[in-house]
C-alpha cells in the first residue's frame, strides 16, 4: 500500500469516526481482506459523464467504507446504494 493511499484512509478514517460511510458500522484497519477492512470508496467514479460537475459542488470524493460495503455500491450513485442499504 503506498504512503498516499495510506495517509487518504487515515485521513476519511478521522473524518468519518472511525465509521463506514455507508452502513455507519465500525471499520478495521488491517492489510488482511477481510468484509470490516478499511477502503477508500469514490462517490463518483472516473467513467461518470457527469463526474467534473458533481466534483464542483462536492467537498470531498473520497470517504471510508468497509471493503464489502465498497464492493457492494459498485458504481451506483448515492442515492441509489442508500435506498438498496435500508
Amino acid at each position: 500500500m503506498s504512503q498516499s493511499t495510506k495517509r487518504k484512509r487515515k485521513s476519511n478514517l478521522l473524518k468519518e469516526g472511525g465509521l463506514c460511510f455507508w452502513c455507519v458500522k465500525p471499520v478495521v484497519v488491517t492489510n488482511e481482506p477481510i468484509d470490516e477492512q478499511a477502503t477508500i470508496d469514490h462517490l463518483v467514479h472516473k467513467s461518470d459523464p457527469l463526474r467534473k460537475e458533481k466534483l464542483k459542488v462536492m467537498k470531498r470524493n473520497t470517504v471510508l467504507a468497509h471493503r464489502l460495503c465498497n464492493e457492494i455500491r459498485g458504481h451506483l450513485d448515492q442515492a441509489t446504494f442508500g435506498l438498496l442499504r435500508k
